[in-house]
Parts: C-alpha cells; sequence; structure tokens
C-alpha cells in the first residue's frame, strides 16, 4: 500500500431556482456526502413508507437527523424554526418531500471531477 487516503465529506446549499415558486429563497444546508449505510437505511425507509407511514416517519426523521445541516426557515412571525428533527416535522409533507426529493437529486449524481478515472 501507499500512503493514505481521506475521503473529504462534501456539504452542499440546496435552493429552488424558479423564481416563480414559493421556495425560491428557501436554502437548506446539507450534507451531500453520507456513508453508504446511511443511504441505504434511508431508502429502506423510504420504500417502507409505501406499506406504512412509519417507514416514512423514520425516513424523515433519519433525513433530518442525518443530513439536515441548517436553514434559513422561519415562522410567518419571524421566530427562526431548528434545523433539527422537530424543525423539520414542522414542513408540510409536500414541502418536506420536496426537499428530499432535491437531495436526492444532487446526492445520486456523479461528481462531473471523477468522469475520468480508469
Amino acid at each position: 500500500m501507499s500512503e493514505k487516503f481521506a475521503l473529504t465529506r462534501k456539504n452542499i446549499k440546496l435552493v429552488f431556482d424558479d423564481v416563480e415558486d414559493e421556495l425560491h429563497t428557501f436554502e437548506i444546508e446539507a450534507r451531500l456526502d453520507i456513508e453508504l449505510g446511511t443511504f441505504l437505511l434511508f431508502q429502506e425507509k423510504l420504500a417502507d413508507s409505501d406499506d406504512n407511514m412509519t417507514g416514512m416517519k423514520e425516513a424523515f426523521t433519519l433525513w433530518a437527523d442525518e443530513v439536515l445541516l441548517g436553514w434559513n426557515l422561519t415562522t410567518e412571525e419571524g421566530e427562526p424554526i431548528p434545523a433539527t428533527v422537530e424543525g423539520f416535522m414542522k414542513l408540510s409533507p409536500s414541502v418536506a418531500s420536496r426537499v428530499i426529493a432535491l437531495w436526492s437529486q444532487n446526492v445520486s449524481q456523479i461528481d462531473p471531477l471523477a468522469e475520468g478515472e480508469s
């Protein structure tokens, strides 16, 4: 073996690009590179959500606990909502699903810098 190699974990700022979208100014900081075991567990919980609501709750809880780092979300009165499991559970189902879908689109992309690998 040659010298040691350490993987660098990346984060991402998720934004909704469409200026007509009600979520256009909502910014979410999330882990982009998570452990494969965590990713597979998340996918398993999502698949379980087809059969029961417990699976969906577990998937959302896991995502908020392991992936969510921060956001600019406030109440209508301007009070910050913490980027925690409890804060994530305050989102509407459609917003929570859109956040996770946006993250999923980004996490599953191959790093363009890695395309030249052999």
